[in-house]
């Protein structure tokens, strides 16, 4: 499906109103409308989503007006999904570039994986923990008055998990095998 050619076909779900092509636009099909009149045809607007740059557009079905994503309505119109995966993968990693070539079914992981393997995504975490992650908080062993750079540090030397540690330090639990922790505040 590649090329300049534009391809139409039913929106999935919404067949006999919307049609969506292999181009990633969607448009209304000409239609009567409840009080008799003839309603075109048009090119349905889409805008970017605010929080996560999605295109969508604003369909209706059986009187009810719904937001949808537009390239899910393109991926379960054009593109087969015998593994029944969840999410629809942009492939150059743009989010408003919904061609058919572009989309691809994939699992979540998948498409994580894709973002980090092919798109240059860094870690919001990258090269950055123990003492340099910016929630690590030093702790003091009560018991035995060492110091430590964080729990998972006590942790590792005592032979402990550090969650239980961190919910000492924060007082959820009096003890942990006979170890009382508390941070050290270094703000």
């Amino acid at each position: 499906m590649t090329g300049n050619f534009e391809i139409w076909k039913d929106a999935f779900g919404y067949e006999g109103s919307y049609m969506v092509s292999n181009l990633g636009r969607i448009k209304s099909v000409e239609r009567k409308i409840a009080d008799g009149r003839l309603r075109k045809s048009i090119i349905m607007a889409q805008s970017k989503h605010c929080n996560d740059g999605y295109m969508q557009v604003c369909l209706r079905k059986n009187g009810a007006s719904s937001v949808q994503k537009v390239h899910r309505i393109i991926a379960f119109t054009f593109i087969s999904n015998p593994e029944n995966k969840p999410t629809v993968n942009h492939i150059n990693g743009v989010r408003d570039d919904n061609r058919v070539e572009n989309l691809e079914w994939a699992t979540v992981k998948e498409n994580v994986q894709h973002s980090f393997d092919y798109l240059g995504r860094k870690s919001t975490w990258y090269k950055r923990f123990g003492v340099d992650h910016p929630q690590t908080r030093q702790v003091l062993c009560i018991t035995n008055g060492k110091k430590y750079l964080s729990p998972r540090d006590a942790a590792s030397d005592l032979g402990l998990n550090h969650k239980c540690i961190r919910n000492v330090c924060c007082g959820q639990i009096k003890t942990l095998k006979g170890y009382s922790f508390k941070y050290i505040d270094t703000y």
